[in-house]
């Protein structure tokens, strides 16, 4: 079976990014204006621990994604100076 070619790398990369997501469980909400560096924002599902009350219940985590794609070469980020430097002022984690 030949699959057929991917014509917009990045739109199939946040797709398959959305997809996996649904498929761990994981709540993700896609950024509607891409101006400060993230594509998703996501929640991971909550962990409670038995015997401690709700209001001690460990904290969900978040964190925000930007999704890259590349078809070929070496594996590189490009990211703006100003987005790198909100996400390492930011105490939340960030991925690329």
């Amino acid at each position: 079976m030949q699959h057929s070619p991917i014509i917009d790398l990045a739109e199939w990369a946040e797709d398959d990014f959305s997809a996996r997501c649904a498929r761990a469980g994981i709540t993700r909400n896609k950024s509607r204006q891409d101006r400060t560096g993230w594509d998703y924002f996501v929640e991971f599902p909550a962990i409670a621990v038995a015997g401690i009350p709700a209001d001690l219940q460990p904290v969900e985590m978040a964190a925000s994604v930007q999704v890259k794609s590349k078809r070929k070469g070496q594996p590189f980020v490009d990211l703006k100076l100003s987005n790198a430097l909100r996400f390492a002022k930011n105490a939340a984690p960030c991925f690329l």
